[in-house]
């Protein structure tokens, strides 16, 4: 279950040494599941702060909504029929992405890094399922195969760090579209 998360972050009451402040302010950080609105949040705040939150003025400085979109996609319907072929049963859960957009990650360049480092990832030793493959296709060796594929993993590593570095190479294209 989705439930309001609260973290104090920031305590300030006065700049001045040896003085009791009158009033102090306490920042804290309050995470919104999507679709839920400020009216649960003030709730979960009463409910964490009893009887005391009648005597605070509470007031909500920023605002940030977070990114809502339903897993059933099609690639998604895809994935999962491909995973249940091999593993009935088995479903397949966006993990990720929802953490990484509460990051502030921008989800059309988690995609492309995601995908880069899976690709790395199956051209590569000790998984390199994408190996295995294409030596059981074409009957070479795997160790073959790899020498063949070996001098790409440089550029492909080189773009995945320029890529990590500078998100705005991966941004800019969508930006342009409108996403």
């Amino acid at each position: 279950m989705l439930t309001v998360t609260l973290a104090p972050t920031v305590v300030q009451a006065s700049e001045k040494i040896n003085v009791i402040p009158a009033r102090a302010w306490l920042k804290v950080d309050c995470r919104v599941p999507p679709g839920m609105g400020g009216e649960l949040a003030l709730r979960r705040l009463h409910e964490v702060l009893g009887d005391a939150a009648d005597d605070l003025e509470i007031e909500f400085t920023e605002q940030v909504y977070g990114y809502m979109s339903s897993p059933r996609t099609e690639v998604m319907s895809a994935i999962d029929e491909w995973i249940g072929s091999a593993e009935p049963g088995a479903r397949t859960v966006p993990v990720l992405l929802p953490i990484a957009v509460d990051l502030g990650i921008d989800p059309v360049y988690f995609g492309v890094v995601m995908i880069m480092n899976l690709m790395l990832g199956l051209l590569t030793p000790p998984v390199g399922s994408v190996l295995y493959i294409t030596s059981s296709v074409t009957g070479q060796p795997v160790d073959v195969v790899f020498r063949g594929v070996a001098p790409f993993l440089i550029p492909l590593g080189a773009v995945l760090v320029l890529v990590t570095a500078f998100p705005a190479v991966v941004l800019w294209l969508p930006r342009v579209l409108g996403f």
